[in-house]
């Protein structure tokens, strides 16, 4: 099917496999998070924050 696409000049894509998320990584996630909720203000100015993915 591709191929034949590809003839006509469109371009086909495999979509991205995404993980689901477990139990286990629901909780460490939760941990990670309840773990930054007592810094104050001048902390968090100290943070840089980047949106960094990989495909």
């Amino acid at each position: 099917i591709s191929r034949r696409l590809q003839k006509k000049g469109l371009h086909c894509r495999v979509t991205a496999k995404k993980e689901f998320l477990t139990n286990a990584l629901k909780e460490q996630r939760m941990a990670f998070a309840t773990a930054y909720t007592d810094k104050d203000e001048q902390w968090w100015q100290s943070v840089i924050f980047s949106d960094e993915k990989a495909f």
